[in-house]
Order: structure tokens, then C-alpha cells, then sequence
């Protein structure tokens, strides 16, 4: 039996939607979110840049003394998954294997998109990680840069958000691809709008439930199960308006606005 927090990190409030799934697949773990809100986006930003923003998540909340820690952000998993693995003595989990792995077992034919940040699609990532569980498959990627702040900025479900959906998403369904993989964890918010525009010929994946079982999976083959039956609770954090990140988080995870703690950002950086 293991007692400690199970840690995330994403740039913002995206990674609320891996946390959701995670408190549904580990009801009695406490987790300790930490979003990089000051700094976000990540995902049109250098590997170099997401790398050290990384780091830093990490070892913030490795300094609290989680158990395992979650990458709930595609962009840091695509640059720095590997990295943080080297680094860390303790489990580190992403989203973009768990994405691929979910899109490919629920595809019949051959044609899946892929939308996510600059840095996501750049990377290729997801590309890589679809080809080596099925070769023949034909990927068209989007990098969709305005949706995070569409989420960040509460207006998800604006009509002009479909207008940005459209401008976006219109070749996905000229390409008759079967399935989009939602390649940031921020895109779920945006997911029944995302329907309601593409109709519903398109499968969308969202990576969250997979990433949750694989830490589910972990948590059990490592003895890492909390002694407690009652449920677990969340400490949340972020780098700059406090605020914000309650009136737009509130509408993914139940939360209290005196749950959620405003850390000086010089304060991670400094310790590092």
C-alpha cells in the first residue's frame, strides 16, 4: 500500500480532462495537479523551451512527493516523455501512446486524423506511435493553435468557436478520414462542438481514459495502491490566475476555488 499523491502537470487547464478520468479509474488515490498557466501555451513553443517548462512541473511536484507522475499534455509528452523518464526514479506515464493505441483498435478502415498543437504535430509523434501499431494507415495531420486558447478563455462552446472549428477541421471531412484523434488534452472541452460541426460519420479519441487505465495498470503491478477507502482528494496549483483557472476548471472537474493554491512561477525556476 502506498499512500502518496499521484502527480499531473499540463500548461493549463487541458490536463483537467486526464485528471477526470483518472479520479473515475482511481476513485481512492489523492493527485496533486500542478497547470503551468502563466506560460501557456506550450504547444508553439520550441522542444528546447517545453523541455525546461517540464522539468520544471516535474520537479515541483516530485519535490511534493508524489508517486507517479502524469504528463497530461501531448506537447511535453512528444519532447520531453523520454527525458523525464531518465531523470525521475519514479514512473512517468504520457498521453500519445494511449491515444494511438485506442484510435487503432477501434478503426476499420485505414484513414485517422491527428489535431493538436504546433509542437505536437510537428513532432510527429502521434504519427510515429499509429505506424508502429499499423503500417498501412494513411494520417493526415492539423495543428489547430487557436483551440487552447478558445478552452483557456471559457469560450468553448461560443458560436464562434464552430466558425474556428470549421476553418480548422473542413479537410478531415473532404479526406474522409474515419477518426481524429483529439491530440490535446485541452481539445475534449471542446468535443461536443467538435461533433456537432463534423457530424457524427467521425470518431473522435479522446486519449484521457486510455492514459487513466495505463496509470490504473501501473498503480497495480507497482503495489502503488492507496490503503484508504474512502475517496482520494486533489490539491491543485497553478502558476498565475488563480481565478481563471477555477471558472474555467470548474466546468471539467468539480472544484472550489479554496482548492486551488497561485504559486510564484520564480519560485519553480529558482529551485531548479
Amino acid at each position: 500500500m502506498d499512500n502518496r499523491s499521484i502527480g499531473i502537470f499540463d500548461s493549463g487547464v487541458g490536463g483537467l480532462t486526464v485528471l477526470l478520468e483518472l479520479k473515475k479509474a482511481l476513485p481512492h488515490e489523492n493527485f496533486i495537479y500542478f497547470g503551468d498557466t502563466a506560460r501557456v501555451p506550450y504547444g508553439g513553443k520550441s522542444k528546447d523551451v517545453v523541455m525546461q517548462y517540464s522539468m520544471e512541473a516535474a520537479h515541483f511536484l516530485k519535490d511534493k512527493g508524489i508517486k507517479i507522475l502524469v504528463i497530461a499534455c501531448n506537447t511535453a509528452t512528444a519532447f520531453a516523455l523520454d527525458y523525464l523518464r531518465q531523470e525521475l526514479d519514479i514512473p512517468v506515464i504520457g498521453v500519445i501512446k494511449a491515444g494511438a493505441a485506442s484510435c487503432v483498435e477501434n478503426l476499420s478502415g485505414n484513414r485517422v486524423g491527428v489535431i493538436g498543437t504546433k509542437g505536437t504535430v510537428k513532432s510527429q509523434a502521434y504519427n510515429k506511435a499509429l505506424l508502429e501499431l499499423n503500417p498501412n494507415l494513411i494520417i493526415h495531420s492539423k495543428a489547430c493553435p487557436l483551440f487552447v486558447p478558445v478552452v483557456e478563455e471559457g469560450m468553448a462552446k461560443e458560436d464562434l468557436t464552430k466558425g474556428i472549428i470549421r476553418y480548422y477541421l473542413q479537410e478531415f471531412v473532404d479526406t474522409s478520414v474515419e477518426s481524429i484523434i483529439l491530440g490535446c488534452t485541452h481539445y475534449p472541452v471542446m468535443e461536443e462542438v467538435i461533433k456537432e460541426v463534423l457530424g457524427d460519420r467521425i470518431a473522435l479519441i479522446n486519449p484521457a481514459y486510455e492514459t487513466a487505465q495505463e496509470v490504473k495498470k501501473v498503480v497495480s503491478e507497482k503495489g502503488y495502491a492507496a490503503e484508504r477507502k474512502e475517496k482520494g482528494s486533489v490539491k491543485y496549483y497553478c502558476s498565475d490566475e488563480a481565478e481563471s483557472f477555477y471558472e474555467v476548471g470548474k466546468r471539467i472537474v468539480p472544484i472550489e476555488s479554496c482548492e486551488i493554491e497561485e504559486i510564484d512561477l520564480m519560485d519553480i525556476v529558482l529551485n531548479e
